[in-house]
């Protein structure tokens, strides 16, 4: 996603931004996995991926104007971030809960037998739950909150208003 924003909005790709990028993508991946199982609302989860990116994003551009001499807007960026992690978080969320719709629709299709007998497997089984979400429908929607987050977080954040008075964002011409 970064090597992609770099391109489309710059026309060049630099190296320290993608690495910044990686860093930044491990930690709130990792932070978000911690998320996803600790906070049990949809709204608690998007407010603390939020928080996340927020934090994470704002880091990425003060390291790179440190490090890299660059002349981020670390307030936009601390925003696209937020944004990012929370419309991330939300559409990831989706996808979960369209899964353990279907798994419990298939479950209450079944005849009085086939339930029971289900339920049975699954005490034999303690990993298995019913009406669950697929394994391949959390990855499915923790990759796909992550690419909507990265490509939110990957905008560039000097088009975003500065927070401080009589600072000026760079324009779109300026950017190149």
């Amino acid at each position: 996603m970064d090597l992609g924003a770099q391109l489309l909005f710059t026309g060049t790709y630099d190296w320290r931004q993608g690495l910044a990028a990686t860093a930044a993508g491990a930690l709130t991946g990792g932070a978000s996995a911690f998320i996803g199982t600790t906070i049990a609302t949809t709204a608690g989860r998007a407010l603390a991926n939020a928080a996340v990116g927020a934090a994470v994003s704002a880091t990425q551009a003060e390291v790179l104007n440190v490090v890299a001499g660059q002349q981020n807007n670390v307030g936009g960026a601390a925003l696209l971030g937020a944004a990012g992690g929370a419309a991330g978080s939300y559409i990831g969320d989706r996808i979960v809960a369209a899964s353990q719709a279907g798994s419990q629709a298939a479950f209450d299709a079944l005849s009085t037998a086939d339930k029971l007998s289900a339920l049975g497997f699954m005490q034999a089984n303690p990993n298995l739950t019913i009406g669950a979400a697929s394994p391949a429908a959390v990855a499915f929607g923790n990759a796909a909150g992550a690419a909507v987050g990265s490509a939110i977080g990957d905008l560039p954040n000097n088009t975003v208003p500065s927070l401080i008075p009589g600072a000026q964002a760079a324009t779109p011409s300026s950017l190149k």
